[in-house]
């Protein structure tokens, strides 16, 4: 059974496709977490891309791309986002003559069916959604362990702070993300 989350998401894609200027906008700001994290990923951890940038242009060529949409279909239209996210990365990786970071592979009996795919696409937008409404300090310290997957040392020092500090804002931003997703699952 689709969840609330999801429900609106496709409640919003639908509005917009009849021409809902506010239900557009409520989509594209729904999407942007998930495609901030789409660029991370595909970046690979030592980035190398202008991630606002990304996302930006991302945003834009879905609001271009929603009336072209075959249906109201929310896989297809995160599935369109993976395909823009990598197809914008791999340009800005290239013109800085770098290479896309190494996905797992996957073989083709591997591939989820687009029910299971929604599924997955909906915890990856609530969970992308969740960490970044984290304040900073948190979301850095998620951030810089399961994106970055730095070292707690490396990090720290990167963000100033000492690797016990780290610790305790990335226990509290777990504890956050806990409780977001309970409440919205």
């Amino acid at each position: 059974m689709p969840s609330v989350a999801a429900n609106s998401l496709a409640g919003l894609l639908t509005a917009t496709r009849c021409g809902d200027p506010a239900a557009l906008g409520g989509l594209l700001r729904r999407l942007g977490p998930y495609v901030h994290a789409l660029v991370r990923r595909r970046a690979g951890p030592n980035g190398g891309v202008d991630e606002p940038g990304v996302v930006r242009r991302t945003l834009g060529r879905l609001e271009r791309d929603i009336g072209t949409l075959a249906t109201t279909d929310v896989p297809q239209l995160l599935g369109r986002a993976g395909t823009v996210v990598a197809e914008l990365v791999a340009d800005e990786l290239r013109a800085a003559n770098r290479r896309p970071a190494d996905l797992p592979t996957t073989l083709p009996g591997d591939f989820p069916d687009a029910e299971e795919q929604a599924a997955r696409d909906e915890v990856a937008m609530r969970v992308a959604s969740a960490v970044a409404a984290l304040p900073e300090r948190q979301r850095a310290a998620v951030e810089s362990r399961f994106l970055d997957e730095l070292p707690d040392a490396e990090a720290a020092a990167r963000s100033g702070v000492t690797p016990g500090e780290l610790r305790l804002a990335r226990l509290h931003a777990l504890r956050s993300l806990k409780l977001a997703l309970e409440a919205t699952a």
